[in-house]
């Protein structure tokens, strides 16, 4: 991880810029929550793992949870199919 950004609730650990904006914009507002709610958490952001091999998007670590994120852009106007576990699909005509 290269850059640590301290907040006086929220510690975030970037492995790189994430690449897209719909990822940025959840990310902030993911923060943004948990120091409205007063959850101390460490956010590790956007890194790879099995010799690179995998991209995790965010992982959220709080004392009791440890929350693997992967963050997708959908069209809200369009509907979702989304039963409990998967496949997801976005209804596109």
């Amino acid at each position: 991880m290269r850059k640590n950004i301290a907040t006086a609730q929220v510690i975030a650990y970037y492995g790189g810029q994430p690449a897209h904006d719909h990822e940025r914009r959840a990310i902030s507002a993911i923060r943004a929550e948990l120091e409205r709610r007063n959850v101390p958490a460490i956010l590790l952001i956007n890194f790879t793992v099995a010799g690179g091999s995998r991209q995790i998007d965010l992982v959220i670590v709080t004392a009791t949870r440890v929350i693997n994120v992967e963050l997708k852009h959908l069209d809200p106007t369009r509907p979702l199919l989304a039963p409990s576990n998967g496949p997801w699909r976005q209804w596109l005509d």
